[in-house]
């Protein structure tokens, strides 16, 4: 599903603040209370109408994520909070505009749960790589946030998207996890309000049945997106130059789809505009899923065979959101499937 594009030494490589530093997590001061006011919706452990013992043993364990630092509030709201910006919060970058892009969605796809770790992304490829963190999944915030990759973002507007390549084919893959169908057509079709593809889904659609844009793009024609896409650092300016390459995966998808679990080699993920759920399980470990249903099947129905009721991120399933500004590193052969919350507009990076 994926297409080569070289990362030249010249092209994709952001500016490197002096204050972006590997490893550096979110103040814990006001933690209680930035939970409480973000904390809109439960963790599914709680939703899916367990007794009152498996409420209390999850809040325990909620409880003993937060004090370990490990869950944090839906990114759009701390965002807010701890971003200082002209007009109050609401002016942040996050929330100000959505890009065209309706950002509506149904209350159950959303969490406030995250056991995935967040720090700052890196100055450069040599320290990312150099570290340990790769190991696991980990979500690197932008030191600018939203606007360490403002070109791209500009780039794939709803409107410019549609001025710019609405008569352009876009390649569909049916949202089961081989993606076993294809589907061609023009992208003002995909993108058309009223039509089946970018309207909220729902659990009851099959997986075959779902289409969504992702992957085999036309990299050629698409150059104003993806030359203006900031890519992670990755591979250095010596490996560049000897033939390493990444390839990036641009992708729009409507609220409630996304891929089922799935596996294969390391990469990056960064949403543009709207936000993104991920679920993954350590390498070794398969989840129980149908790879005929869609993600959104799994969550309402299979989510509670899957997850402990402890919560244990051992041998359970790694679960957080993410929101423009963040990127996601998913480690090689980590089983993993994705939810968008909203319309959302996203590219990946495999390396």
């Amino acid at each position: 599903m994926r297409a080569t594009r070289r990362s030249a030494a010249t092209r994709g490589r952001e500016p490197t603040p002096p204050h972006a530093d590997l490893g550096t997590e979110d103040g814990r001061d006001g933690e209680e209370r930035r939970m409480a006011r973000c904390t809109a919706r439960r963790h599914p452990a709680e939703r899916q109408g367990r007794g009152a013992a498996s409420a209390a043993a999850a809040g325990a364990a909620l409880l003993l994520l937060a004090s370990l630092g490990m869950m944090q509030g839906p990114p759009s709201c701390l965002a807010q909070e701890q971003q200082q910006c002209e007009g109050g919060p609401g002016a942040c970058t996050d929330g100000a505009s959505d890009g065209g892009w309706d950002q509506a969605a149904s209350p159950m796809l959303d969490t406030s749960f995250c056991n995935i770790r967040r720090v700052d992304l890196p100055r450069d490829a040599s320290r990312l790589r150099s570290s340990s963190v790769l190991k696991r999944p980990v979500i690197f915030r932008r030191p600018d946030g939203a606007g360490g990759n403002a070109a791209a973002r500009r780039a794939t507007e709803r409107h410019r998207l549609v001025e710019a390549h609405g008569g352009d084919t876009v390649v569909l893959s049916s949202a089961n996890t081989y993606s076993y169908d294809k589907r061609r057509v023009p992208l003002a079709h995909y993108l058309e309000e009223g039509r089946e593809y970018m309207g909220q889904h729902t659990a009851e659609s099959l997986a075959n049945e779902t289409w969504y844009m992702f992957g085999d793009n036309d990299h050629g024609g698409w150059g104003d997106v993806f030359d203006a896409y900031a890519q992670p650092p990755y591979y250095q300016e010596h490996e560049l130059l000897s033939g390493f390459e990444t390839a990036l995966s641009f992708g729009i998808g409507g609220s409630g789809t996304g891929v089922p679990f799935h596996v294969h080699g390391g990469g990056f993920s960064e949403v543009l505009w709207g936000r993104k759920r991920w679920f993954l399980t350590q390498e070794g470990v398969v989840p129980r899923f149908d790879p005929n249903r869609t993600t959104l099947y799994w969550l309402q129905y299979d989510y509670d065979k899957t997850v402990p009721a402890n919560l244990s991120f051992l041998q359970g399933v790694y679960d957080c959101v993410i929101g423009p500004g963040e990127v996601l590193w998913f480690p090689a052969n980590w089983y993993h499937a994705t939810l968008n919350i909203g319309q959302t507009v996203f590219m990946s990076t495999f390396v």
